[in-house]
């Protein structure tokens, strides 16, 4: 484990003041989805559990969003992280807030336990250098670089929340093609293509010397990561996990 990613999952720890009596003998068990970002959450609150004595069962890798939130509402794992733009899309549709998300997944048997605080939504991406050399700050400047070729994933080229939606909102017209998001990065820092969709909070964004494009007409919707709890969990667990609220933002979730 390098050292990065040790102190990332060492925020669970340095949360941690036991309750007293919190132990219990029935396992949590800790789900995530198969993508690091959602490894790593999982990890963490699987930690910040263990710090109060509890004994964790971690069952990492699961699929998309239906499959974990449905072995959520089975019982077959006790919790997740999930994000809330997706539970929009997914779950519980509709354009209502946060409050009518709450109720909807209280419905299902479903607790959706404050925000770990960062919000990966969607976000375009450039080459640090091509993009100061254009002047590209916004999306809406890109409507006057019809030449730029855009590398978009397969997910993003189809999601009504991706391309189509910007595109129209925007009076954007590009060279798009399509491309592996794992291939993208190494793609853009070889001027093969001018930029890509990508995760607000990737690692990557860093690493390869990004710029994200400001959306100043405010389209892609909030994706704040939360955990989610099924409500049969110990309301003490509960509490537990509520006290990682607020602990992590963009920039410390990229690195």
């Amino acid at each position: 484990m390098n050292g990065t990613l040790r102190t990332i999952l060492l925020v669970a720890l340095a949360l941690n003041n036991p309750v007293a009596g919190a132990a219990d003998d029935q396992p949590i068990v800790v789900g995530s989805k198969n993508f690091t970002e959602s490894y790593l959450l999982a990890e963490i609150m699987a930690q910040t559990l263990e710090g109060d004595g509890r004994t964790v069962v971690r069952r990492f890798g699961f699929g998309g969003t239906k499959i974990c939130f449905d072995a959520l509402v089975a019982g077959e794992i006790d919790v997740y992280p999930e994000y809330t733009g997706t539970l929009h899309q997914v779950i519980v549709t509709g354009d209502a807030g946060d409050a009518a998300l709450r109720a909807g997944l209280h419905k299902l048997g479903v607790l959706m336990l404050p925000s770990f605080g960062f919000n990966n939504t969607y976000a375009l991406a450039m080459s640090e250098e091509r993009a100061a050399g254009l002047g590209i700050e916004r999306i809406t400047d890109l409507a006057a670089y019809p030449e730029l070729v855009a590398g978009y994933s397969l997910e993003f080229l189809n999601r009504p929340d991706g391309w189509p939606g910007l595109a129209a909102v925007y009076g954007l017209d590009l060279d798009v093609r399509g491309i592996e998001h794992g291939l993208a990065y190494q793609a853009l820092a070889e001027s093969e293509i001018d930029l890509t969709d990508a995760y607000s909070t990737d690692g990557e964004l860093t690493r390869y010397g990004l710029r994200l494009l400001t959306d100043d007409r405010a389209f892609f919707p909030r994706y704040l990561a939360v955990p989610l709890v099924r409500e049969g969990l110990d309301p003490n667990a509960i509490v537990t996990l509520e006290r990682l609220g607020g602990s992590l933002d963009d920039g410390s979730m990229r690195r």
